[in-house]
């Protein structure tokens, strides 16, 4: 304990560790201590001198850092003794199930419940009040285990203060604080708190240790059966802790390149950033490849433009080595963000999910939360999966016709059918189109009628919601006829009997205007519909039968033709009309009807 103000001071410390007995340490005090300062501030480099700062990697990966590291979290204490809730905790007992409000990694486990116990630690799975802290993994309970400062504490204690919790689902965390805690027998108040990150990290911050006895307290993570755990401190072996102090675990990162099979990223593609002139797109099960690049200062966006017809999708980023962040967008310009994954540290994956997810134009940006410079190209690897949207899985059509021939504005044509393609009967015409969100794009193809007669248009597609437009050629003229059945990606047949002798237009579209953001694909075909045979036309009314033997009578069932002629159909269903012949001598007998 130094009670005065020191510019430098050498002392030696002899200990036995392990098998190595006597080992001496030597330590130089370099930093400014205020007088009175029962224990130095994390702050005062000097004390933390021959320390570790930094531990792990465990057998899962976990590594842990606290704030006298050069790169370790920051102090930053969230009161929450005016906002959380508090707990009533006895001596050596334990609060819960209290659910987090968030799926929680823990090594590898999913947690969305924890366990708060009296002695200074959370578990998850069960609770428990064992007061013999342990060098972790130890597979003494409790186990699947966080100790923030495992010690025999007594919340139940008259001089106690009080234990809370914060379930933040909102900003993805969830906090615990002992405020004024005695440790068992003691007076001596201890305030902490234990931050759980839905990226999976965890942060512990020490307000208040004053002389707190670090022999008998153990810091550190253990997994659920107890095979893996790290340990910071164990009864006064390895770390230390002061007042206004943090430490910080984290999970292991996949700080390696992204092996991406996909397509590659094509710059620019910079969306809003460049008032929509440039972008990449991205279609249902599919995978873009691209990189980010930063200077210091400097954020790098990827845009990538995305036509939704239903359904739920799954957007997934596979990063390399930056924190990436992850959003979905309205395409017009400041548009909403719908969805948004940014939870996970440096190097990990981010992902988020939207069920039933509106139809439309969207953008999926991918991003470096700026708070490291991204200095040598950092692969990613973008995904979207889709469930119950019509164009998820679909192949790429095949055409083999003729090629469309631009411009085909038909009515849009200034003058008006000053420009249109030709389609002849028989004929296939492989198109494409493409249009910004609030645009249509409408090929025309002319035709004629010579005669009377039934015609058909089939049109096969890619991924995008065709429709069929048949009109007359006038320049002013009207729609005859239009079809918009079939969902996005299927394909649109237009049949319209009795076609007169004249001129046409057929003209074929997108459905709607949210935009086609790259060029589809499509394979018109003109056919025609052989008219069905009137099974009336070889109608001949054989008249009435006139014969002395013939009788009529009422039978079971019956029916009886309205005498109107075939086109009239059947009066009185459901009845059979019954004829009674009496022959005279043996005969030949033909009947035909």
């Amino acid at each position: 304990q130094l009670l005065a103000t020191t510019t430098a001071l050498t002392f030696t410390d002899s200990f036995s560790q392990g098998s190595q007995a006597d080992v001496t340490y030597t330590y130089t005090v370099t930093a400014q201590f205020t007088a009175g300062e029962s224990t130095p501030s994390a702050g005062d480099t000097g004390y933390w001198a021959g320390t570790p700062t930094f531990g792990g990697p465990d057998a899962f990966g976990y590594t842990w850092r606290n704030s006298v590291d050069p790169v370790g979290p920051d102090y930053e204490w969230t009161d929450i003794s005016a906002t959380g809730t508090v707990l009533i905790l006895s001596d050596d007992s334990f609060q819960g199930p209290i659910e987090l409000g968030f799926t929680f990694p823990f090594y590898t486990e999913f947690e969305t419940q924890i366990y708060i116990g009296s002695n200074g630690f959370l578990t998850f799975g069960t609770g428990s009040g064992n007061l013999s802290n342990q060098n972790l993994p130890n597979t003494t309970l409790p186990n699947n285990l966080i100790a923030t400062f495992w010690d025999d504490m007594n919340p139940g204690s008259s001089s106690s203060g009080d234990v809370y919790y914060l379930a933040d689902a909102e900003n993805g965390r969830f906090i615990v604080q002992f405020q004024d805690i005695v440790a068992y027998a003691g007076t001596v108040p201890f305030t902490f708190q234990t931050i759980l990150d839905a990226s999976g990290s965890i942060t512990m911050m020490y307000e208040d240790v004053n002389e707190a006895d670090l022999s008998q307290c153990t810091i550190g993570i253990e997994n659920a059966d107890a095979s893996i755990g790290l340990t910071a401190l164990f009864d006064g072996t390895g770390a230390n802790i002061g007042d206004q102090m943090a430490y910080v675990f984290l999970p292991p990162s996949s700080c390696e390149p992204v092996e991406c099979a996909g397509i590659a990223e094509q710059e620019p593609n910079e969306g809003w950033n460049d008032n929509n002139a440039s972008w990449n797109s991205i279609q249902c099960d599919q995978t873009r490849c691209g990189t980010i690049l930063a200077a210091p200062g400097e954020t790098d966006t990827d845009w990538y433009l995305y036509t939704h017809f239903g359904g739920d999708i799954t957007v997934t980023l596979d990063v390399s080595d930056f924190n990436g962040r992850l959003t979905l967008r309205e395409q017009a310009v400041g548009g909403q963000i719908v969805a948004e994954a940014n939870s996970l540290p440096r190097c990990f994956d981010e992902a988020f999910s939207v069920s039933n997810l509106t139809g439309g134009a969207y953008y999926i940006v991918v991003e470096h939360t700026g708070d490291a410079d991204v200095l040598e190209p950092a692969t990613y690897a973008l995904s979207v999966e889709c469930s119950g949207d019509p164009c998820s899985g679909h192949q790429p059509i095949e055409c083999v016709g003729t090629g469309e021939v631009e411009p085909n504005e038909g009515w849009n044509a200034s003058p008006p059918n000053s420009s249109y393609g030709t389609i002849l009967r028989g004929q296939t015409i492989c198109g494409s189109t493409w249009a910004n969100a609030g645009q249509r794009d409408m090929d025309w193809y002319h035709f004629t009628q010579t005669s009377t007669d039934t015609v058909s248009f089939t049109c096969l597609i890619d991924a995008f919601d065709a429709a069929l437009f048949l009109t007359d050629f006038n320049p002013a003229g009207s729609i005859l006829a239009e079809v918009n059945n079939a969902p996005a990606c299927a394909p649109e047949t237009l049949v319209y009997p009795n076609l007169p002798a004249g001129e046409y237009f057929i003209a074929i579209g997108h459905s709607s205007f949210d935009g086609v953001p790259e060029a589809q694909n499509y394979a018109l075909a003109f056919g025609s519909v052989a008219q069905p045979e009137d099974p009336c036309d070889n109608y001949v009314d054989v008249g009435n039968f006139h014969d002395i033997y013939t009788v009529v009578r009422p039978a079971p069932s019956r029916v009886h033709h309205s005498g109107t002629g075939c086109p009239g159909g059947i009066s009185s269903p459901g009845l059979d009309e019954v004829t009674r012949l009496v022959l005279s001598q043996v005969t030949d007998l033909q009947v035909t009807l």
